[in-house]
């Protein structure tokens, strides 16, 4: 079998991506995508064979390759996937599917019509203490969820944000609604326990004083509250990216039979309890321990976010070959990103609850195809069309 070919849509976090790669068997980085040349030396000199570096997207889809890593801007990735899936190119999309209803809507409708695949890059659930959370919540000894917690936390520094390149008057972190980046709480407890998300109800947490610290930000809201009912019945709690700290995530999952969570001070920790009457015959009562595995490779040591990046680039890997199905396939992706999206317009209107469709039904999705309101700007500072902030902030604020 041919060396599947990778292209690399932005270097920034796709570094990560061409040293995954690079290391695995069966697989090409051939063509990289990325403005800044510091980014684009160092990725090149990870590969020890010729690559093409494309000046466009376009470019890098005329490539010759057959599948694209998406690394470019949260904000951006549907119409770039939509791109790729049109030409047969396989997708596997960073942070968030889609930013719009809209173009939830416009991406299944690309997925479905193409020959290639489509896969979220969720990298927190195969984190080491989320894949142990999974194999106990699987193993059916806690019985079925009721109720479930996630907590992302990732605190901005108040003197600096390297986040943001100097000069990106219109970069879309200062513009981010705290509901959107739900991919590492509510998609984490969705790969978990397989519910999908059918309404949603958000508050936000203003504070402009703590905002107006953080260099750039155009919004005031340093975090948000977001109830989930799922298709199951049961009631998720997450944050989204909140601007608290000490930054860390956190998980828990309340069951039939007893509560199973990982911990705060470590991520890659699990702590687990039964109720006294259902400890199952061989158990402890309670538990706590290191999740990560006593062997791994090099490649997986040494890769971002503690070897998820690794784990994750494999699990693609293994998709296009036939090997593998995501949990996140483009319609469980594009579901998060609703979630995300209609969490917002309920925050914006007082904890309104919102229903979040089907996007495996045509009629109900089509309810949604034009609905592109956008808290990003384009480039020139134009094309909002929905608030990033709670409240007024900043010059409005006065």
């Amino acid at each position: 079998m041919e060396n599947i070919r990778i292209g690399i849509m932005g270097l920034n976090r796709g570094k990560e991506y061409v040293k995954s790669y690079t290391a695995l068997e069966g697989a090409d980085v051939v063509a990289v995508c990325e403005k800044d040349p510091a980014l684009v030396k160092a990725a090149l000199e990870l590969v020890p064979h010729p690559v093409q570096v494309c000046e466009t997207y376009e470019e890098l889809l005329d490539a010759g390759i057959d599948a694209v890593v998406l690394c470019n801007y949260f904000h951006e990735h549907a119409r770039v996937a939509i791109a790729a899936l049109k030409k047969g190119i396989s997708v596997l999309s960073e942070t968030t599917a889609a930013p719009t209803l809209g173009e939830c809507v416009a991406l299944v409708e690309a997925a479905e019509a193409s020959t290639g695949k489509y896969m979220l890059g969720a990298n927190v659930p195969v984190m080491y203490g989320c894949r142990e959370l999974d194999r106990l919540y699987k193993g059916g000894t806690f019985g079925r969820v009721l109720y479930a917690e996630g907590e992302y936390f990732h605190v901005s520094e108040p003197t600096s944000n390297h986040y943001i390149p100097e000069g990106a008057e219109y970069h879309w972190r200062r513009y981010l609604p705290r509901t959107y980046y739900n991919m590492h709480d509510l998609g984490v407890l969705m790969s978990i326990t397989g519910a999908m998300p059918k309404k949603v109800n958000a508050r936000a947490i203003f504070a402009p004083d703590v905002m107006e610290k953080t260099p750039k930000a155009k919004r005031g809201d340093v975090a948000s509250v977001i109830l989930t009912e799922m298709d199951s019945g049961c009631l998720f709690r997450t944050t989204a990216c909140a601007s608290l700290g000490p930054t860390c995530k956190w998980f828990r999952l309340a069951c039939e039979n007893g509560t199973l969570e990982t911990v705060r001070e470590d991520q890659d920790a699990v702590l687990y309890r039964y109720n006294p009457w259902s400890v199952p015959e061989g158990e402890s009562l309670k538990k706590t321990y290191d999740a990560r595995p006593s062997a791994r490779s090099d490649a997986e040591k040494n890769a971002g976010h503690g070897g998820s990046d690794f784990l994750l680039s494999k699990n693609f890997l293994d998709y296009l070959r036939g090997e593998y199905e995501p949990f996140f396939d483009v319609y469980r992706s594009v579901a998060l990103s609703a979630a995300g999206i209609l969490a917002w317009y309920s925050a914006l209107e007082d904890g309104k609850p919102f229903d979040i469709p089907d996007f495996r039904d045509r009629a109900e999705r089509e309810k949604y195809a034009d609905d592109f309101r956008t808290p990003f700007p384009d480039e020139n500072g134009e094309g909002i069309t929905l608030a990033c902030s709670s409240k007024p902030f900043g010059k409005e604020q006065k």
